[in-house]
């Protein structure tokens, strides 16, 4: 019992130890209002402030901090419960959905995630009939989410929305239903997304990794396995060749969704922090995602949710 007992102290040791450095990483990014920057030395970010939260969450050591973090991003949060990028026009209201995800892992802020979703429910991309000479493969009247207020709706924007809605108890809200709807008509027809388009003047394109992923998180548990089993094949196909960070966590998220978390995701994280030897730096948003997956197994809507 005694060994057992210390085999599994020594686990979490050294699962604590892969990531050590990348929160250390994180930690040095705090500004001093409370919040994240981006980058070293940088300003206030509210993207970088709420996954930066949701990777720090679980240590209780850092709870005082995150509470800060969050009521920073809660200082910014308009009336109408949109967040807004940094320094940014009122409209780029896309940080809305993170900030969501942050404040319902926490808790305490259920009086910012009612304002927020709200926002959520009451805003879409701008959306018109499809006529016979449209230039683009999808379906523009199906409603989604924007980046940007008063334009068109794409993939990653409405799947983080829809993530959201999700994880607040919105699950059978109409506006889920006709998210999924337009996530489902931009699905490629050999499988995948990219940014949410199917084709432009009678040309497919091509599906990404970190698009597929979202939009294979956001749709889970709303349709059969039939309906995106070749977007799970081609992210399968993609994961050995996938480094990156924002590809790499959107693929894991997805996979795991679906019952396909790979065995070796611990070490592809690992492999994908020992990049910035290399490359540089990670943004705090992308370290943040690849803590959340190691921490989460994979499974960001369970993680947000408990």
């Amino acid at each position: 019992m005694q060994l057992r007992k210390l085999y599994r102290k020594v686990k979490v040791v050294n699962k604590d130890s892969l990531i050590r450095e990348t929160i250390d990483s994180i930690m040095a990014r705090r500004i001093g209002e409370g919040g994240f920057s981006q980058c070293d030395k940088g300003n206030f970010n509210p993207v970088a402030t709420a996954w930066a939260s949701l990777a720090l969450v679980s240590d209780p050591q850092k709870n005082e901090m995150v509470q800060i973090a969050l009521k920073k991003l809660s200082s910014i949060q308009g009336t109408d419960g949109r967040i807004v990028t940094s320094n940014g026009p009122q409209d780029s209201f896309w940080p809305t959905f993170p900030a969501i995800f942050s404040w319902r892992k926490v808790g305490g802020f259920d009086h910012e995630i009612e304002k927020a979703i709200k926002f959520v429910l009451s805003t879409s991309g701008k959306h018109w009939k499809k006529n016979k000479t449209s230039v683009v493969g999808h379906d523009p009247s199906l409603i989604g989410w924007p980046w940007i207020e008063n334009t068109h709706s794409w993939i990653e924007p409405t799947s983080m929305a829809l993530l959201a809605l999700k994880a607040c108890g919105q699950s059978t809200h109409n506006r889920v239903n006709q998210a999924v709807n337009m996530i489902l008509d931009r699905q490629l027809p050999t499988g995948g997304w990219n940014y949410g388009n199917t084709g432009v003047f009678g040309k497919t394109l091509r599906p990404e990794p970190e698009s597929t992923g979202l939009a294979l998180t956001a749709i889970a548990g709303y349709v059969e396995l039939s309906e995106v089993v070749l977007s799970i094949t081609y992210l399968k196909n993609q994961y050995e060749k996938i480094k990156t960070p924002l590809a790499l966590s959107w693929t894991l998220f997805g996979l795991a969704c679906w019952k396909e978390r790979p065995k070796d995701y611990e070490s592809r994280i690992k492999d994908s922090f020992k990049l910035q030897e290399r490359y540089g730096k990670y943004d705090t948003s992308y370290l943040s995602k690849l803590v959340v997956a190691y921490k989460a197994e994979c499974d960001l809507l369970n993680f947000v949710k408990t």
